[in-house]
């Protein structure tokens, strides 16, 4: 930064007018009658300061860098500098510049400046002032230190509540110095949390790295947590000390879904809802032809099974009603399952709306026998598209809300029923799928929700080998039909599930997350009591 020396505009006014004097009059000076006129002589003081910032580092700590600038004097007059100093800093100092000074035209002088390494970071300025004028040149300074300076995160662990699953929250540690950090502890204090895994210090966290530490609050007991974490290392800032909070309360929602296993072994009917879409062509094939699968399962069951295809979107049934003695079941199957161009074939990409259909229908209708008394339900529905039952909107294709409609429908008919779909899988697209592009199917919406909210089984229709399918199929309905597998009303927190039978508490059993569907080793005993308590997992 430079600063000009400004002549006296004084001296340069009564200059000014001497000349216009004499050239008015063309007379000498002294006969001008003007004699008073003090230092006709111009002034021309320039002061400059170069450079106008000094930079430092980045340095280790506990050690300096010192650089100069200089101060030169580039006007035709003496100039005195009366003092110069740091500003605004304790890391900066100056290491040779005397006492006040003059500096005669074209001289000049190196002033040193040392930074003794501080922090991350630190500014000041050089202030140099001169006699007699309101002259003062700054030089900027700017030095780093290669130091961790680490950032340390308060943990909110949120709340939850009694029996709920525990809280958890990670202790975040940020070095965002320019050198390494050693964190030689950390601890939790006044809290009752602890760690998921006590930390292994000393830990090293690079510059512009972080390390995230688990801090964990139990739900055995209300509660609330008002502590600290406290992070000791070797930065400057240490030790950090930060709060962790946390608040358990009681409230939660506790559900026993109680069943009674039947006296008499009822059996399960199984309705299948088939797309007739022309893509579905091949689907249908792999279907029927894997049917075998299936009927091994339900026999290992010793299961009584009556199945029924209902391919037409009023509802009704093709064929006959298959079961366990039928011969050439394959085949059969094959026959009744495949009508795609027949009358009342079109418009089938509707599945849940036609097992509603169905099932009503049963009472005397064109599916009469469907439904035999005391026979639990299994529904599954095959199909490459998204469920477009009534009153699906093709301008809103992202509304499935009818799904609940026709689930409590068909439920209203025969309590319990489970809902299967071999349908898209959920990475695919809504809609507009191309057989021959990138995807075999669109997402199986609508079935979905039905699937997920009644414990079912939801399969790839884009697989390309079915039996696996049909098998998985086949044990999870013949469980259903042995009185092995029950349906959870709600979702529940694993961790709290207890089963009595009887009064009785019985290990004997297994979640099964997918379904939410509590599973036995074997099944109670005929006409046995069952009570399954748990905590609803949406009241956490």
């Amino acid at each position: 930064m430079t600063q000009m020396m400004q002549p006296n505009r004084g001296h340069w006014a009564q200059a000014s007018l001497l000349a216009i004097l004499v050239l008015a009059t063309g007379c000498p000076p002294s006969d001008t009658g003007i004699e008073d006129i003090d230092d006709p002589v111009r002034v021309n003081e320039q002061v400059v300061v170069e450079p106008n910032l000094l930079t430092f580092g980045p340095v280790e700590r506990e050690t300096s860098e010192s650089h100069p600038f200089t101060i030169r004097n580039e006007g035709d007059t003496l100039v005195e500098v009366t003092s110069i100093g740091i500003v605004a800093s304790d890391a900066f100092e100056l290491v040779d510049a005397g006492g006040p000074f003059q500096l005669e035209p074209g001289e000049e002088r190196d002033i040193t400046v040392r930074y003794n390494a501080a922090n991350l970071v630190d500014e000041g300025r050089v202030s140099v002032s001169l006699l007699g004028t309101e002259f003062t040149e700054t030089v900027e300074l700017v030095g780093e230190t290669l130091i961790p300076v680490l950032q340390v995160d308060p943990v909110d662990l949120g709340s939850t509540k009694l029996t709920c699953p525990a809280l958890e929250q990670p202790l975040v540690i940020r070095n965002v110095g320019s050198a390494p950090a050693e964190v030689s502890s950390v601890l939790l204090a006044a809290a009752p949390a602890g760690w998921v895994s006590d930390p292994q210090t000393p830990l090293t966290i690079q510059p512009g790295a972080f390390i995230q530490l688990p801090i964990t609050m139990a739900t055995d007991m209300a509660m609330v947590a008002d502590g600290a974490a406290s992070v000791s290392a070797d930065d400057p800032g240490s030790p950090h000390q930060v709060s962790v909070v946390g608040e358990v309360s009681a409230g939660q929602d506790i559900v026993v879904d109680l069943f009674e296993q039947p006296e008499e072994p009822g059996g399960i009917d199984i309705l299948f809802t088939i797309d007739q879409s022309c893509s579905m062509e091949h689907d249908i094939q792999q279907l029927s032809a894997a049917m075998g699968s299936m009927v091994a399962e339900l026999a290992s069951f010793e299961a009584d099974w009556q199945a029924a295809v209902v391919p037409f979107f009023q509802g009704c049934h093709a064929g006959a009603y298959f079961t366990r003695d039928t011969p050439n079941l394959e085949t059969e199957f094959a026959a009744a399952a495949l009508q795609i161009g027949n009358p009342g074939a079109d418009d089938t990409e509707r599945g849940l709306e036609m097992a509603r259909d169905a099932v009503l229908a049963a009472n005397g209708g064109c599916n009469a026998g469907m439904l035999r008394p005391d026979a639990k339900l299994a529904v599954i529905s095959v199909s490459d598209e998204r469920d477009q039952s009534a009153p699906y909107d093709r301008g809103v294709p992202d509304d499935f809300s009818h799904w609940t409609t026709y689930v409590n429908e068909v439920n209203a008919v025969v309590p319990g029923t489970t809902f299967h779909g071999i349908v898209g899988a959920p990475d695919l697209p809504l809609w507009d799928f191309n057989e021959q592009g990138e995807t075999c199917a669109e997402r199986g919406e609508g079935y979905a929700q039905a699937i997920s909210a009644t414990g079912g089984l939801r399969l790839d229709v884009c697989e390309s080998e079915w039996t696996g399918h049909t098998a998985a199929l086949g044990e999870a309905i013949g469980e259903a039909a042995a009185g092995i597998r029950w349906h959870l009303t709600h979702e529940p927190i694993a961790e709290t599930i207890t089963v009595t039978v009887d009064g009785v508490e019985s290990t004997d059993w297994t979640f099964d997350p997918e379904s939410g569907d509590i599973v036995f080793g074997t099944p109670p005993a005929p006409g046995s009591q069952i009570a399954v308590s748990y905590t609803d997992a949406e009241s956490c």
